[in-house]
């Protein structure tokens, strides 16, 4: 029965696969000829969403527009958007100029789900046109009663406004489940995600001079409580892992930083952290490179973009299952993840992980590989085919995001 089982799971994997990729090759070829335009409305100039702009607009018969409405970049730096249009959607020549935009061949993506004061107002005049209007949205934080409250006002929202909406693109398995529960059919809910630029190179470091290394820990992030860190330091002290052989590189600045110190002395962790504070973005793919595990102990994410580009780079994932890119974790079958807030599992699966040890440069490559389904070029593609299936009359649950149909095997 267990061999009769795992054939009928594999055929499932690689029935998937070929009728996404046949639904991909179908569409496409019926709208090959087509011409869009593709409006995005954001509150900032986003790095989560400027690597895939940047690739659609390189799309022949593909015109992109990114409008935002605030030009402060919260830390960011200034991403590069390559051929797409950036306006400013809070000047009325350029807000009219967008909502000119109401053909069938017109499509806009508005970020969040009526977060965006600029977008949402966009949202009352475009619903009335015939332009495609898509959400691109993570999940709210359902939990507890502002979490009830969220919900019942998404729910609400929905029941007013449902209708007019396409196809929301939701932030991972976490992201589709709350637009189920807030009352969205599966026929509009598409699994979507955050992509990033693609890595350099790996580096040179050969896997002897690799072995004779402690065992990597990495955590890139703001330090503060909603990211988990005292959760993770928690689950080391309480490891029966040797901890003469593992460092925790901890890369971010935030509020919880002299705390986070303070308990790392008192929990006796102190040689094991390194705290190097804040890092130039170009530089953050080689400490990822040279961690072992990365670790994302969130107790609540939304996405954790960290998470793509960590796999992209060829290193294993931990993280919580209250992260949005945790789907990713459990699709690429290396690293894994454990229940929010359960410092026990934590542990455990840190142990689980440690015991594992190193992956070999050729594994560390076959996991770059396989994250080629996250890349720039591979979410364009991913967008232009859901906007081609309304051409197919698809719904959204003929079609899986290109990380579950592409097997890590």
């Amino acid at each position: 029965m267990a061999l009769e089982t795992a054939l009928q799971n594999l055929f499932l994997i690689r029935f998937k696969r070929d009728h996404n990729y046949l639904l991909m090759t179908a569409v496409n070829q019926i709208s090959t000829n087509d011409k869009f335009n593709i409006v995005f409305w954001h509150n900032v100039l986003s790095e989560h969403q400027s690597a895939m702009v940047m690739a659609l607009a390189d799309q022949p018969g593909v015109t992109v527009y990114f409008g935002y409405e605030d030009s402060e970049q919260r830390g960011w730096f200034s991403p590069n958007f390559g051929k797409a249009e950036i306006l400013d959607a809070r000047q009325p020549e350029v807000y009219d100029r967008l909502l000119s935009m109401t053909g069938p061949q017109d499509i806009h993506v508005l970020s969040g789900y009526f977060s965006y004061p600029v977008a949402w107002q966009a949202f009352h005049t475009l619903r009335k046109t015939q332009a495609r209007l898509f959400i691109l949205s993570e999940a709210f934080d359902f939990r507890g009663i502002r979490g009830c409250l969220r919900l019942l006002r998404s729910r609400l929202q929905t029941m007013v406004w449902g209708n007019a909406i396409d196809a929301v693109l939701a932030m991972g398995t976490l992201g589709t489940s709350f637009y189920r529960s807030a009352s969205f059919p599966l026929s509009k809910l598409y699994e979507f995600a955050y992509f990033v630029d693609s890595p350099p190179a790996l580096s040179n470091l050969s896997s002897e001079e690799k072995e004779k290394e402690l065992f990597k820990i990495l955590f890139v992030g703001k330090l503060i409580r909603r990211k988990g860190l005292d959760l993770l330091f928690k689950a080391l002290a309480q490891s029966d892992i040797s901890l003469e052989k593992i460092q925790l590189d901890i890369i971010g600045i935030g509020s919880e930083q002299s705390n986070l110190e303070a308990m790392a002395q008192e929990l006796g962790l102190v040689q094991r952290i390194k705290f190097w504070g804040g890092q130039p973005n170009d530089l953050i793919p080689s400490h990822m490179q040279q961690a072992d595990l990365f670790v994302l102990p969130s107790r609540w994410d939304g996405w954790g973009a960290v998470i793509s580009e960590s796999l992209m780079n060829g290193t294993p994932v931990l993280c919580s299952d209250m992260c949005g890119a945790s789907t990713l974790v459990k699709a690429s079958d290396c690293g894994g993840t454990f229940k929010s807030q359960d410092i026990s599992a934590l542990s455990r699966e840190l142990k689980v992980q440690v015991e594992k040890g190193k992956l070999s440069l050729d594994q560390r490559q076959h996991l770059r590989q396989w994250a080629t389904c996250l890349s720039p070029s591979s979410a364009a593609d991913y967008l232009l085919t859901i906007i081609k299936t309304f051409d197919c009359n698809q719904s959204a649950g003929t079609l899986n995001p290109p990380w579950q149909y592409c097997c890590n095997d």
